[in-house]
């Protein structure tokens, strides 16, 4: 791992380091655990996993150790999630990260963040996940029964065990997240009548005059869109969270930008997005925007996602705007019944397997067809579209349609 650069991970708005090792943290953890005392003999009924017989959770050290300045000092350690044990973590500097309740002898945290089609993925087989991070973060997990109401909720002998706990939960989610195939995406949408003519135009000539183009690697004219990014939601709760993320997002840089009605994009050339114009997954329309308004607001979004925890993956500094002409994946898709605004994200779970593509010969298209002109299009408002589905226009459902 490149130390400047190290491999970070989005949670919620935290981003955290991912450490290459944990041998570290499991070397200091066991010369602590073999010097402490356990001093809370009798008052872990609660917690079974809190024994007499336990090692106390890593960070607390037990009283009297001192530093080499012969102080009382708290261990220090990094843990393999990206944050400090029983340093200033355990202190109180990130207090208010979740909110944490004081029940008197334990301390308790509700997970709000977790939609309930994922609770089965914090359980595990047979109990195995769930009884793996009671152990490791010395805390308990209560997990709702099927078809009743409520969210998860830890518990625990202290802040710092609930909020470990809380933090290995929402890695767990992250990485089914992004594991599952995108359910919604935000975008520009670039239906104008003209463009949808041109576009088709474009199919009709390259399937005429290209020997073997296969006329399901077209997207539909009436859904071209210039993507801005993909997500993955998976309950009502999260849809109306992204959806506000986008209004916020809309408005903060609007006001930015001092911007406001439509964005005039011309869409003209065409690109692929891998350097070997015979084994293409995309062909795409370049997105001429003046003044790179529609990119700076491109930019804002997607950073808001990310942050958001919403967001399948961290980008770069810039979203490549792009309006997607054909795509390896349009025919693996034909596969996939078109889902309801309402029944597809419940059951998205579901379509957790990666869709596979197959790419395609692009070579003769591009020597053809590299300066073709789709033409003006004034972008208006910006949508949340979910995936697989149909609306009356022609267009993907969306859940969500903010003005710009």
């Amino acid at each position: 791992m490149d130390i400047l650069t190290p491999d970070t991970y989005w949670i919620d708005d935290r981003c955290y380091r991912r450490n290459p090792s944990k041998t570290r943290c499991v070397a200091a953890q066991q010369k602590f655990w073999s010097s402490s005392e356990n001093n809370s003999a009798g008052k872990n009924d609660k917690f079974p996993s809190l024994s007499s017989s336990s090692r106390p959770p890593p960070g607390l050290q037990k009283q009297g150790d001192t530093g080499g300045n012969g102080q009382n000092k708290p261990y220090v350690e990094e843990d393999e999630y990206g944050f400090c044990v029983g340093g200033s973590d355990e202190l109180g500097d990130n207090d208010n990260e979740y909110l944490i309740e004081n029940k008197g002898d334990y301390f308790k945290s509700i997970c709000d963040n977790v939609p309930s089609q994922l609770y089965a993925v914090v359980i595990g087989t047979k109990g195995s996940t769930k009884s793996r991070l009671e152990k490791e973060t010395k805390t308990k997990i209560i997990v709702p029964r099927q078809n009743a109401k409520g969210f998860i909720e830890v518990e625990g002998r202290s802040i710092l065990t609930v909020r470990h706990a809380r933090r290995r939960i929402d890695e767990l989610m992250w990485q089914t997240r992004i594991k599952c195939d995108a359910t919604h995406f935000a975008c520009f949408p670039v239906n104008s009548a003209a463009v949808i003519q041109r576009i088709k135009d474009f199919k009709e000539e390259v399937t005429s005059r290209i020997a073997g183009a296969d006329p399901f690697l077209f997207l539909e004219a009436e859904k071209c869109h210039i993507t801005i990014c993909v997500t993955t939601l998976f309950d009502e709760k999260e849809r109306e969270k992204a959806a506000q993320v986008l209004e916020q997002a809309q408005k903060e840089i609007s006001k930015q930008l001092g911007h406001t009605g439509k964005i005039t994009v011309h869409l003209k050339e065409l690109e692929i997005m891998n350097d070997d114009p015979t084994q293409v997954d995309i062909v795409y329309a370049k997105c001429h925007d003046k003044g790179d308004v529609l990119q700076q607001m491109a930019d804002y979004i997607a950073k808001k996602f990310d942050k958001s925890g919403l967001s399948r993956q961290a980008r770069g500094d810039h979203v490549k705007l792009h309006c997607t002409m054909m795509n390896s994946l349009k025919k693996a898709e034909r596969l996939i019944p078109d889902k309801t605004d309402q029944s597809f994200p419940s059951e998205s779970v579901k379509f957790c397997k990666k869709i596979s593509r197959k790419t395609f010969d692009a070579s003769q298209i591009l020597k053809e067809f590299k300066d073709y002109d789709f033409g003006v299009v004034d972008i208006t408002e910006i949508k949340l579209a979910t995936r697989f589905t149909s609306g009356p226009d022609g267009f993907y459902k969306c859940f969500r349609t903010i003005p710009l």
